[in-house]
Order: C-alpha cells, then sequence, then structure tokens
C-alpha cells in the first residue's frame, strides 16, 4: 500500500536486534549515532520493489512490497539476525502492499489484479477479499488485532472492518477523493485523513455517534498528494505537501488543537518533498521524505514541541540514491526506514538510526 500507510508503535529492543546483526551492515559499530542499513547495502529484494511497508515485532523487522521481478507480486521479508529471508509470496499483480504483525502472525493487504481488497493472513494461508476499489489503506489496532480498511471507490471513501468472519462497513461512504486516504486508530476511535478532490483541501474524518464527521468541522491546508496520518491520545497529526500558493510543495505539519494548527511553524523542508511518512512517538512527530531540494534522496526531521523547530535527524539525504515509496517506523524512539532506492535498482533498503 501506499506509503499512504498510518503504522502502530510498539515497544521491543529493535536496537540489540539491528546492533548485533552490524557486521551484515554498510557501517560498523560506533559511538557516533548515525544511519545504517539493515542487511545488504545494495537492497535485500530479487530486483525492483514498489509500495514498501515497514512493520516491526519483537525484533523481527517485517517488509511488504510488490516485487517486480515476480510478475509485480506482493511479497513479504523479514530480517532474522543474518539476513533478509522471504517470508511469503503472495498473489500478482497487485499494489497498495501493507504489512502488520499482530500476536506473532504477519498480515498483508494489498490491492489484487482484479483490483479488489484482500487481506492474507500468512500463518492460515487465509484470503479474505471485498470489493473492487481503486485506492486504499489498511490499519491493524495492537489492542485487539481488529483490521480495518479505508478505500476509495467511484470516488468516495468507505471504511471497513474485519470481524473474524465478514467484512462490515463502519457508518456510510463519504468525501469525494482520487487519492489514497491514509487511516488510524486511537482508544477504539477510527480517524481518516483525506484530500478534497474540488479543492485540495485536506479533511480529517472520525467516527463517533454512528455517523463521519470532520474533526473541527472543516478542511485545512492544500496539497496534490496524500497526506500521511498518525494519532497519540486523541490528538490527529498530519504530514503533506503544501501546495498553497507560499508552500511550494514543502512539507508541512498539522495537528488539532482547538483548531487545525500547524506543528513547529509553517514548512519546514528546504524544496518540494514526496511519498511523505509520519509517525509519532510519545507524541513527537517523526517525519520521512523523498527529499527534492538532495538529490531525492531519504531525510527524516523531527520537532520536539508545537513550538518549537524541526531538525534533522542525523545527516539529510542518507539514502545511496533517490528514495521512493518510503515507510517510517519509531521503535522506542529508534528510526527505522524501509524505501526503494534508486542507486540500488530501486530495490528495497532498510536502514535505522542509532
Amino acid at each position: 500500500m501506499k506509503r499512504i500507510l498510518c503504522v502502530l508503535l510498539i515497544t521491543g529492543a529493535l536496537f540489540l536486534l539491528l546492533w548485533g546483526c552490524s557486521k551484515n551492515t554498510s557501517t560498523s559499530p560506533s559511538s557516533s549515532p548515525q544511519w545504517r542499513v539493515v542487511g545488504n547495502a545494495g537492497g535485500f529484494s530479487p530486483g525492483a520493489a514498489s509500495y514498501t511497508s515497514l512493520y516491526v515485532y519483537n525484533n523481527t523487522p517485517y517488509v511488504a512490497f510488490v516485487d517486480a521481478t515476480a510478475n509485480s507480486r506482493a511479497t513479504v521479508m523479514d530480517y532474522n539476525g543474518s539476513s533478509w529471508v522471504t517470508n511469503e509470496y503472495l498473489a500478482s499483480p497487485t499494489q497498495y502492499t501493507s504489512v502488520f504483525v499482530y500476536g506473532g502472525t504477519p498480515y498483508v493487504t494489498y490491492q489484487d489484479y482484479l483490483n479488489e481488497m484482500v487481506m492474507y493472513n500468512i500463518a492460515s494461508n487465509k484470503y479474505t477479499t471485498t470489493n473492487a476499489i481503486s485506492s486504499m489503506s489498511s490499519y491493524l489496532s495492537g489492542t485487539n488485532g481488529t483490521s480495518y480498511i479505508a478505500y476509495v471507490s467511484n470516488s468516495t471513501i468507505s471504511v471497513i472492518t474485519y470481524t473474524g468472519v465478514s467484512w462490515t462497513s463502519i457508518g456510510n461512504a463519504f468525501g469525494q477523493t482520487s487519492l489514497a486516504p491514509s487511516m488510524c486508530v486511537s482508544n477504539g476511535v477510527q480517524y481518516v485523513a483525506y484530500v478534497d478532490s474540488s479543492s485540495n483541501s485536506i479533511y480529517v474524518m472520525t467516527f463517533t455517534g454512528g455517523t463521519w464527521a470532520a474533526v473541527g468541522g472543516s478542511s485545512f491546508g492544500r496539497t496534490q498528494s496524500a497526506p500521511s496520518l498518525s494519532v497519540e491520545g486523541g490528538t490527529p497529526y498530519v504530514a503533506f505537501s503544501d501546495t498553497s500558493s507560499s508552500g511550494y510543495g514543502r512539507a508541512a505539519v498539522e495537528y488539532y488543537s482547538g483548531g487545525w494548527v500547524p506543528y513547529g511553524g509553517a514548512d519546514f523542508s528546504e524544496e518540494s518533498v514526496n511519498y511523505l511518512s509520519l509517525q509519532l512517538y510519545n507524541q513527537i512527530p517523526y517525519v520521512a521524505f523523498q527529499d527534492n531540494a538532495n538529490s531525492s534522496k531519504v531525510t527524516v526531521m523531527t520537532c520536539a514541541s508545537a513550538a518549537g523547530q524541526w531538525t534533522t535527524v542525523g545527516s539529510k539525504a542518507f539514502s545511496a540514491g533517490a528514495a521512493q515509496y518510503i515507510s517510517l517506523f519509531i521503535n522506542n524512539g529508534t528510526p527505522c526506514v524501509a524505501y526503494c532506492d534508486g542507486a540500488n535498482y530501486n530495490k528495497a533498503t532498510m536502514m535505522y538510526y542509532h
């Protein structure tokens, strides 16, 4: 799935896993924090990849992606401590891949060649499918393992949940969009961010009282690409490429605090950005993006407070080449990112900062 995807934060000692595997990285351990490759520096997928999605469970990173060398088949690989291994090959051709892990079981969602949504339980080899769609975003609740999918069909957004037997709709369809939505669940409440087709403004919808309603009662910002939503403690944050008259496509984050307001001031990247991926850790936002001011490589930035300034995590533009389909995951304060690296034939690559 689009890197429009919203991923759960989980606790664990990811540092121990990755540090213990440092002999397989392109950098050796040192006292200086830096971005380090997990596994092969030249990428770990068989060939060109797209729609990368990163999730870490019990010290094991999982990456789902579309494998161009296998007729665009959905593929899941995990790092076993010394190398990346294929966990599962799924249907082909596919797009919008996303991976989550609950109770030790990986779940993969994707859009298949019939344009249907599919959720696949790797442990039981069980597929579940639903309506034909044009784009989608999925989310797996870490509290009870409930699956949610927000999808676009006929330019409107619908949200469904899997009961263990069948898919059930949550409320009625809403909005008008041509871009993939971004979804999160916080304290049992569902949130969906999307870009309105007519105004290019952003709405964050929440399901309360049996209906979908806009958070704050109105839209905010302007963008022409899919936003990235993250919610913590009931407070939604949205990262987007600001295409307003003063934004020039630069990265921006707004959050809801009695109204939609910029976090850390206005646009903070040097130039325009793509493939934004937002994650929160203790209500501190981290944003990864394709940095068009720096050869379209990956840059990660963070801001400690709403009144603070955005700063770069480690060095900016740290990928070997231009990056696409960026997926950010923050584990116990450690930023990790998966992406497709243009310097290595667009193979899937994972790096972490320590």
